[in-house]
């Protein structure tokens, strides 16, 4: 998201004007507040109405505000839960050939905090600073964060080297139970934070990646590991251009992860989040947030937000099966 304002304060006030729930929140323009006031009151009063999708937005970028309140002058940019561009629940009528049968899509939002209670939302002033009481699973730490994203145009041999190491990383961290049944599987969901484009308009749909979708770009990794030892033949480069489905598996995971890295946790979890993240940043489930964040504890243990993640395996609510504590944290 990127709007333009000489006032740092209508970048705020604008989207009053066009939010449902303004009148009800309380929420109006008042140019006698500080921009930081005013920042502040908009996700005090957003928080309150018992919603932390807000938390998404908040990315760090402005040391003076507490963590967990965004700073809408700052660019904000796409959230996991809705993608990039235009998101869209349908699908061209062109993209399937007649004789193809459209797919079945899963539709399903990220939904990583089912299951777990949500206590009230608690906003303190202290001299400390202003913190927030949430309720969070604390599920594990950054173990290795991969020094290059997903930022290659077209399936080549540094993109393959970086799936290897993925899948490397991830079979040798942690304890001898790897936390994933099928590894493959896990890679290349990741790859695309579990997304498919649907559309050939330049919409993005916020189904599910299919299996179909998948396996395109798992075969030509074995292709390459196994069968070429990682050396393949110039004949195994001219096939891959004409690969339609492995051009849109790229595509998808190219713009879904735009400044955003892959990394892996010390129990084996392999997961993707903002540049800003470093090693031994907690990931955790906050109860009635949709997706996973990076959390940091400074030398006080007081906790602040990163910025949201993508938890391979955690997006649907398994978290609250794994039978960990839940504890109640605050964010300064």
């Amino acid at each position: 998201m990127v709007m333009k304002a000489t006032e740092p304060r209508d970048f705020v006030f604008s989207l009053f004007g066009i939010s449902c729930d303004a009148a009800e929140l309380d929420l109006k323009p008042d140019y006698s507040k500080s921009h930081h006031a005013v920042l502040i009151e908009t996700a005090t009063a957003i928080i309150s109405s018992g919603t932390l999708e807000i938390l998404t937005l908040a990315k760090g970028s402005n040391k003076s505000l507490p963590s967990w309140v965004p700073d809408w002058s700052s660019e904000i940019g796409h959230n996991l839960q809705h993608g990039p561009w235009s998101t869209s629940l349908g699908i061209s009528d062109n993209f399937f050939s007649l004789d193809t049968p459209r797919p079945s899509l899963d539709l399903r939002p990220y939904m990583a905090c089912r299951g777990i209670k949500q206590n009230s939302q608690v906003i303190t002033a202290s001299g400390d600073g202003l913190s927030l009481s949430i309720s969070v699973i604390l599920l594990d730490s950054v173990e290795h964060i991969f020094g290059s994203g997903i930022i290659y145009k077209s399936i080549n041999d540094d993109l393959l080297q970086l799936w290897d190491e993925l899948y490397n990383a991830a079979r040798t961290t942690g304890s001898s139970e790897l936390p994933y049944h099928n590894l493959g599987d896990a890679v290349f969901r990741l790859l695309t934070l579990d997304r498919e484009r649907v559309d050939s308009r330049g919409l993005w749909n916020i189904c599910r990646a299919r299996e179909e979708f998948l396996s395109s770009a798992q075969k030509v990794f074995i292709l390459w590991r196994d069968t070429y030892s990682r050396n393949p033949p110039v004949e195994f480069w001219d096939t891959l251009k004409k690969d339609v489905i492995l051009d849109l598996f790229t595509l998808t995971s190219r713009t879904v992860n735009v400044g955003r890295r892959p990394f892996v946790t010390k129990q084996g979890w392999l997961g993707m989040g903002l540049e800003r993240m470093i090693e031994g940043d907690i990931v955790a489930i906050i109860a009635g947030a949709d997706v996973p964040f990076i959390l940091r504890a400074d030398e006080h243990g007081h906790h602040r937000l990163i910025a949201e993640a993508y938890f391979q395996g955690l997006m649907d609510g398994e978290a609250a099966e794994m039978g960990l504590p839940v504890l109640d944290i605050d964010l300064y």
